[in-house]
């Protein structure tokens, strides 16, 4: 377990297992709009596997985990999260005003993120939006588009993401 919301946990929202009929290294791209990525490159593993987590199960960023696409073809492993659209929100905190772009997250400083959904509004220093484990066979390569988040990679992957060597 890599993401924080397995270690509290939750319970993937998404899951891929690659096939054993395409065992080997892959390069693994991801698009994701915001998310945190956990990496980890492990040469027990054939195939990839992927899991795709949200612990707000009412939340947007939930509904784009459980949308999420996983393409696995020879080489190429595609994890693609749909693109998050709610409307803006906003919070007043004493003088300050604090806008959502997305509709759902919001950054204050002092406490961390802030987060509004039908129940009302949670603040929390942990992050509430999608997080996705990959874990890939010895060899394989990443290459991450994400608008927010962060990326956390445990094993050796190459400097540059290039597609593995053919089988």
């Amino acid at each position: 377990m890599l993401a924080e919301a397995a270690k509290n946990g939750v319970e993937p929202l998404n899951t891929f297992t690659g096939d054993d009929q395409q065992p080997g290294p892959v390069l693994a791209t991801v698009t994701a709009q915001d998310a945190t990525l956990w990496t980890v490159v492990d040469a027990s593993l054939s195939v990839p596997t992927v899991r795709v987590y949200c612990t707000d199960p009412k939340s947007p960023y939930a509904q784009a985990a459980r949308e999420t696409r996983i393409q696995h073809n020879g080489n190429q492993l595609t994890v693609t999260v749909p693109r998050i659209t709610t409307s803006s929100r906003t919070v007043r905190h004493g003088n300050r005003t604090y806008t959502s772009v997305s509709g759902n997250s919001y950054f204050y400083s002092s406490t961390g993120d802030m987060y509004i959904n039908d129940s009302g509004v949670t603040v929390n220093s942990g992050h509430q939006g999608i997080e996705i484990e990959l874990l890939l066979p010895s060899g394989s390569a990443l290459s991450s588009n994400t608008s927010s988040g962060s990326v956390h990679a445990f094993g050796h992957l190459p400097r540059r993401s290039t597609p593995p060597l053919d089988r």
